[in-house]
């Protein structure tokens, strides 16, 4: 019985000894992951939080809160205007001074050249624009600012626009409430995907690359990790996506001619018989899945807002009406006295 005693008594020593080394362990592997850095002469303070995840969860959790500059503003007031942080698996230092980032992005390719956390990298693509640099860079850069002229989105983009909007508001007819930002992300969608590659909102490839797409976005801002189910899920809705758009890009490649169409990837495809220098399919496909997402977002955020000022603010409703008569009856008049 005593022997029995000693034994446990011994091995309950041996566990707590043991708890006691891996906690000392941990304690300072943290401490040596928080100072990561600070012998680096030039660095700014900060945090760089959890081995591995570093401050990424606050991060997020910020981000999908009501208050997204939470995670600034406590780093700001502590650290300063310029910080030092680890933010999905890199570590990243953030400035929020305005001069700094005049400079930062005024010297691009110069002092500084871009790079993405790897989530971003992973679901927009290594030959998105914002993976290459150099030459193929302003290739890209010239494509896409050559299409989108204002000239040239002036009758087909101003054309879709009404038409989608007249769809989409009377879809809305026998419901009783419909959710505006849903309505408006709707839109955009469908308005960028007619412009990008000339994909009609009755063609079967929307609906599919709609439901794939939100799924992409949804990883967006995640741990890469493929552990994780969120993350895992949009790198398949990436691949969903970018094979049902490469179909479309060599669809239209194979017919030669797109004189018909007056899309971006037309302009595309037109420049490389001129040039006699074609992109492979993979990089257009990144190059529109990056596109789609820059006006996706921000122009379906921006519509809602509008609707949103504009209807409590009825006043300046009425000014807009009036602005925009006075635009169109300038520009019939316009066209009338020029013989157009």
């Amino acid at each position: 019985m005593a022997m029995a005693m000693a034994m446990a008594m011994a091995m309950a020593v041996a566990v707590a000894a043991l708890v006691g080394v891996v906690g000392v362990l941990c304690l300072l592997a943290m401490r040596f992951w928080s100072r990561q850095g600070t012998h680096v002469k030039g660095l700014p303070s900060g945090n760089m939080g959890w081995p591995l995840l570093g401050e990424t969860m606050e991060f997020i959790q910020c981000l999908s809160s009501t208050q997204p500059d939470g995670f600034f503003d406590k780093r700001c007031l502590k650290y300063g205007m310029i910080f030092k942080t680890h933010l999905f698996m890199s570590p990243t230092i953030i400035s929020t001074d305005p001069e700094v980032n005049k400079f930062i992005l005024s010297n691009e390719e110069k002092l500084f050249k871009s790079s993405y956390p790897i989530s971003v990298t992973a679901i927009f693509g290594k030959k998105s624009l914002l993976s290459v640099h150099g030459d193929l860079h302003k290739r890209l850069h010239g494509m896409i600012a050559r299409n989108m002229s204002a000239d040239k989105l002036k009758g087909a983009l101003l054309r879709d626009v009404n038409t989608y909007a007249s769809r989409v508001v009377s879809s809305w007819e026998n419901k009783k409430f419909v959710k505006v930002e849903h309505e408006a992300q709707h839109f955009t969608f469908l308005l960028i995907l007619k412009q990008l590659m000339g994909i009609s909102m009755e063609d079967e490839v929307t609906s599919l690359v709609k439901t794939e797409y939100d799924a992409l976005l949804g990883g967006l801002l995640s741990i890469p990790s493929k552990l994780l189910p969120k993350y895992a899920k949009a790198l398949k809705a990436r691949e969903n996506v970018a094979r049902k758009l490469a179909e479309v890009v060599d669809a239209r490649r194979e017919k030669k001619d797109n004189s018909e169409y007056t899309d971006l990837l037309a302009s595309i495809l037109n420049e490389e018989v001129e040039e006699g220098s074609p992109l492979p399919t993979n990089q257009i496909v990144d190059l529109m899945i990056f596109i789609l997402f820059a006006g996706y977002e921000t122009s379906s955020r921006a519509i809602t807002a509008a609707i949103k000022f504009l209807t409590d603010h009825p006043q300046a409703l009425q000014r807009l009406k009036v602005s925009i008569l006075t635009y169109y009856f300038s520009a019939v008049m316009f066209d009338f006295c020029n013989g157009s």
